[in-house]
């Protein structure tokens, strides 16, 4: 599933169509409610060329779904190889860490068994009290 929108919509409909995927890749479009449908995904991808805050990495990591995300500023939210894995921003890249993710249902699922035990809210609380006792 594609959840989004914007320039590049069009030419990947083309492109599914074109490369005969059309029935196994989903371009939903906008959505109001994106959460359901990351909360099902098998991995969350985020490819930016440039993040400067990862939050919808956030909200992946919340939801408790595997990640992978070009290395960005915005995706520094991620410890590589715990919380998710980094990669780099072209297109082989990608296709290679979605390629290694989805073979390896292992590593999936322990990137999912840290970010239960280690929820950004939490580790947010724990921050705060930090910066109180400074005070």
């Amino acid at each position: 599933w594609i959840v989004g929108g914007g320039p590049e919509e069009a030419a990947l409909r083309e492109r599914a169509e074109r490369l005969g995927v059309r029935d196994t890749v989903t371009l939903l479009g906008m959505r109001e409610n994106p959460y359901p449908y990351i909360r099902q995904a098998d991995l969350y991808v985020q490819p930016s060329r440039f993040e400067a805050y990862g939050l919808t990495i956030a909200e992946a990591m919340i939801l408790n779904v595997p990640i992978l995300s070009t290395d960005t500023d915005g995706a520094r939210v991620l410890t590589d190889g715990v919380s998710g894995a980094l990669c780099a921003a072209d297109a082989g890249s990608i296709a290679d860490g979605v390629m290694r993710l989805i073979a390896d249902p292992e590593r999936r699922a322990g990137y999912v068994r840290y970010l239960k035990e280690h929820s950004p809210e939490s580790e947010n609380s724990a921050i705060l009290e930090k910066l109180r006792g400074l005070f």
